[in-house]
């Protein structure tokens, strides 16, 4: 088997071994695989806390003699929020990402008044679309830092 070595003359650029690209791929999506799972996990316990509160309730949910939230909503719906939420924001300054957060999470509170009147989930008296405007926001930037931790800390040089 021969080996040819690059000219240093070549303006092409030195090809990496696949192993290497590999790695670096699973290194590079750990961390937004991480990041869905935890939001899953807190989006689940949020939405147990308050409809235990009984703030909401889902009407038409799967599984409903077992379950008082959506777990579609949980283990589909959040995490792929997330990982939307990272995707879009990776490459925005902070102001921007502020920015594009709030108007998601504007448009959330509306999609949550659509589906009542569709009769997705009930509202209580007590409950303020208010909660979930800020709610979003305050969820979308937990993602961005506990994302941020798993990129740079521990966790993402131990597996």
């Amino acid at each position: 088997m021969s080996i040819v070595k690059v000219s240093k003359n070549s303006s092409l650029p030195f090809s990496q071994k696949k192993r290497f690209i590999i790695r670096t791929a699973k290194k590079s999506l750990r961390p937004s695989l991480i990041t869905m799972v935890f939001s899953s996990w807190l989006g689940t316990y949020l939405e147990l806390f308050l409809t235990g509160k009984q703030l909401y309730t889902f009407e038409k949910r799967p599984f409903a003699d077992i379950f008082t939230i959506d777990i579609r909503f949980t283990l589909l719906g959040i995490p792929l929020f997330a990982l939307f939420i990272l995707y879009i924001t990776k490459s925005m300054g902070f102001v921007y990402k502020l920015l594009f957060i709030t108007i998601v999470s504007a448009v959330m509170t509306i999609t949550e008044k659509l589906l009542g009147k569709l009769e997705w989930i009930t509202y209580s008296e007590q409950w303020q679309h208010i909660y979930s405007f800020f709610g979003y926001i305050a969820f979308s930037f937990l993602m961005l830092l506990f994302f941020k931790w798993v990129s740079s800390g521990p966790i993402n040089n131990k597996f």
